[in-house]
């Protein structure tokens, strides 16, 4: 007999997890190291240059200790091992 995945699980631990946050990104640059005279590449960070792509925040979902909450949801996708399965 196959087994069902669960369609509830708990939080293991009160938790915050932040699904699909990304940080900005800069043009980059190449410049020579004046010590090792070999070139880098680095990013122009503010205030020399406005980001290529602004990044985002994310949405944030707070969760308490054994929290129970449907096991499809974006944030039990997003950090599975904050979590764990309902016994029914």
């Amino acid at each position: 007999m196959a087994t069902k995945a669960p369609s509830k699980v708990k939080a293991r631990e009160a938790i915050v997890v932040v699904v699909g946050a990304r940080p900005p990104v800069y043009k980059t640059a190449l410049v020579r190291n004046r010590h090792t005279g070999l070139l880098a590449e680095v990013e122009m960070q503010p205030p020399e240059a406005d980001p290529l792509d602004p990044g985002s925040m994310g949405r944030s979902y707070v969760f308490k200790a054994g929290e129970e909450v449907d096991a499809d949801h974006e944030a039990v996708l997003d950090c599975p091992g904050a979590f764990v399965a309902v016994d029914e």
